[in-house]
């Protein structure tokens, strides 16, 4: 009996300490906000109100991430980026640095405030890091 309640305080204690996986919140409608933004980030000023089309690639990279090509309306090439579906965070296809901009980082408060995502749960998840296995 005292062998049994010790294995049952134990396994509460750990279970207490355990952080809980983050869901995948993100929905792949408000996730195509995103994307763009994270485009948007890397244009000259003068290109950033012009019109870019999406395609949806869904999670083909990971199941933590939506996919999408940016295709813009001015027909200069395509551009791919990942959108974590559990912090808001976006990744370049093709490069290994997350992607930072004030239009960004303000969708990603919103989103993080609105389904309580705390700043050690996405400090955590940052540091997983590019989900291309190549970088």
């Amino acid at each position: 009996m005292l062998r049994a309640l010790v294995i049952l305080t134990l396994a509460a204690s750990l279970a207490g300490h355990a952080a809980p996986r983050l869901p995948d919140k993100l929905s792949a409608e408000e996730s195509a906000n995103f994307a763009k933004a994270a485009y948007r980030a890397e244009l000259m000023p003068s290109y950033r109100k012009r019109g870019l089309g999406l395609d949806f690639e869904g999670t083909r990279l990971n199941p933590h991430f939506y996919s999408w090509t940016i295709i813009p309306t001015w027909g200069e090439g395509l551009a791919y980026f990942a959108v974590d579906r559990r912090t808001g965070d976006v990744w370049p296809a093709l490069g290994c640095e997350r992607v930072r901009s004030r239009e960004l980082a303000a969708l990603q408060t919103r989103f993080r405030q609105r389904f309580g995502v705390p700043a050690w749960r996405v400090r955590q998840i940052e540091k997983e890091g590019n989900p291309d296995k190549n970088c």
